[in-house]
């Protein structure tokens, strides 16, 4: 047990059969049926071979970093043609391969390296120093020859080694179970430039990983050939999932792109506020708690409308790493919302919550949009509204928050309707609280935007305007229990609060008409999500 979990620190899964087969069988589509017998074939995170232990090989090596696999290997018979050596493929020099290995490579004879590699990094690594993961001989030749973010994930390390080992060998050809992040993301750019010079994408499959043993779901893992001819062909992997028979069935294809050369929508949403001078702040952990801790990143800019939390830049992070404050939230990742930027923070907010997470997606980045497009300013206008009242649309309103010895009102400036119209509505419902709160105040920027000179109000989508005017109703008919439900946690007596705040009463006072507006909203989110791909957010 205790080995079990210490190989799950290091990022290792075993790979079931049914996988490893079909490895094999896409394998034999690109170097031939007969590979196991034409090539050298060499495993170099083989651990308890399961890649290799059902089949035969002409010349096969098998290394792993612990000696217990190759003797619980050899007593069950595995690989017996195979010379089995212990090496840590990430600190050990060549020196330490076999001899005849090192003679295969020196002689330029083709090779397959064939891995299911460890994936940890110092991001998901579980232990108590997460450097520990990545701390290896490989990640400071990485980090020296400026391979970029990529050192600190082991799946690459593995395959910067293979680079290294290309440098003597220009017939090595790649077979690896690996996430596809490497082929994606944003700060493995400099491993692009370096790794894809040296190997081309020939095939490959991608599944979910929940297929290995005691591993998550809602992430996929890739298995993809690479040979020495360099292509810029599409990689398009098809798409594997099991029936009800345990067999494979082929569901779909997928695409994976990059953004190497294209601007990604985090650069883009932040046009406006690059290099513009920012402060310390007070700074929020959820919709109503204050951060207090002494490790604040959050920072702010001058009369800020909010603030804008997004952190990555892929489809993996969006129920998470996504939402809206009135102030900054405490671990920074984020921007300034300020009315230069605002029609813009709104429109990837809503690009980034309207797209739900799955395996096949997970590591799709988002781009610049394009904006010339006749359909973005209605999508903008829209998301507005979007933006209102997601799950994560934590823009609260908060009074007399005591925070360093001081005293701070904290405005919603995300709020909809018109000071006037609380004024009123308070003053009918004998609410004094609520009503002096309101007096001496000044209407927020989105109803400027809704009802001023713009009049976005009279521009919405019927269903956005639905949404908005729903949401109207709900503040109206609530407000008669909101000085009985209002409370200093919840902060109702503030009369600009936020959805995250009125929701609260609404759910529970309000169960039928709180169903129907999210009903509304469902729709709403329903008929926006296409277009986030049909103006470029996101890549079909």
């Amino acid at each position: 047990m205790l080995q079990e979990i210490r190989r799950r620190k290091q990022g290792e899964f075993f790979t079931p059969t049914i996988w490893v087969d079909k490895a094999h069988e896409y394998i034999s589509s690109v170097f031939g049926e007969d590979w196991k017998d034409k090539y050298v074939v060499w495993d170099p995170a083989w651990g308890t071979g399961n890649l290799t232990r059902d089949y035969k090989f002409k010349e096969l090596y098998v290394s792993t970093l612990n000696q217990s696999d190759i003797d619980t290997a050899n007593q069950m018979g595995y690989n017996s043609e195979a010379v089995k050596f212990q090496f840590d493929f990430l600190n050990d020099p060549d020196e330490k391969l076999p001899e005849s290995l090192r003679k295969v490579i020196d002689e330029g004879r083709e090779i397959i390296v064939l891995m299911n590699p460890p994936y940890a990094t110092d991001a998901n690594y579980i232990g108590e120093n997460k450097n520990e993961a990545s701390n290896t001989n490989i990640n400071k030749n990485m980090v020296i020859e400026n391979w970029g973010k990529s050192a600190q994930n082991l799946y690459t390390q593995f395959l910067y080694r293979i680079t290294k080992i290309n440098i003597k060998n220009k017939n090595i050809k790649i077979g690896i179970f690996c996430p596809s992040l490497f082929l994606t993301g944003t700060s493995f750019k400099e491993f692009r430039k370096k790794f894809l010079i040296e190997f081309g994408f020939e095939k490959g499959f991608l599944f979910e990983a929940k297929h290995f043993n005691n591993v998550s779901k809602n992430w996929g893992i890739n298995f993809i050939c690479f040979s020495n001819i360099i292509n810029n062909n599409k990689i398009t992997l098809d798409v594997y999932d099991c029936n009800k028979n345990f067999e494979l069935v082929r569901i779909t294809e997928k695409e994976l792109y990059h953004l190497d050369n294209k601007i990604t929508a985090s650069e883009w949403v932040r046009t406006e506020v690059k290099n513009v001078k920012t402060h310390n702040d007070i700074t929020f952990k959820s919709c109503l708690e204050i951060y207090r801790g002494s490790d604040v990143r959050g920072r702010n800019i001058n009369n800020s409308l909010g603030y804008l939390f997004i952190g990555g830049n892929n489809i993996n992070t969006n129920p998470t790493n996504v939402s809206l404050y009135s102030k900054p939230y405490y671990n920074a990742n984020g921007l300034s919302l300020i009315p230069e930027n605002f029609k813009k923070c709104v429109s990837l907010f809503t690009a980034r919550k309207v797209i739900n997470k799955n395996w096949i997606n997970s590591k799709d980045e988002y781009l610049a949009p394009y904006v010339e497009s006749n359909n973005y300013l209605q999508y903008t206008y829209d998301s507005i509204i979007y933006s209102l009242f997601h799950i994560h649309s934590f823009q609260s309103s908060l009074r007399q928050i005591t925070y360093k010895d001081k005293l701070w009102d904290i405005k919603n400036e995300f709020f909809w309707m018109s000071k006037e119209e609380m004024l009123e509505l308070s003053n009918k419902n004998n609410y004094s609280d609520l009503y002096n709160d309101a007096r001496t105040d000044s209407d927020r920027h989105v109803y400027k935007l809704l009802f001023g000179e713009e009049r976005i109000y009279d521009k919405l989508s019927p269903d956005a305007k639905l949404v908005l005017d729903k949401a109207t109703e709900l503040v109206i008919k609530s407000m008669q229990m909101r000085e009985i439900f209002a409370n200093d946690e919840n902060h109702l007596k503030s009369w600009d609060a936020g959805y995250a705040q009125l929701k609260l009463l609404w759910k529970q006072y309000y169960v039928d008409e709180f169903k129907e507006f999210r009903k509304l909203y469902k729709n709403l989110e329903d008929r926006m999500r296409p277009l986030v791909y049909e103006l470029g957010f996101l890549m079909k």
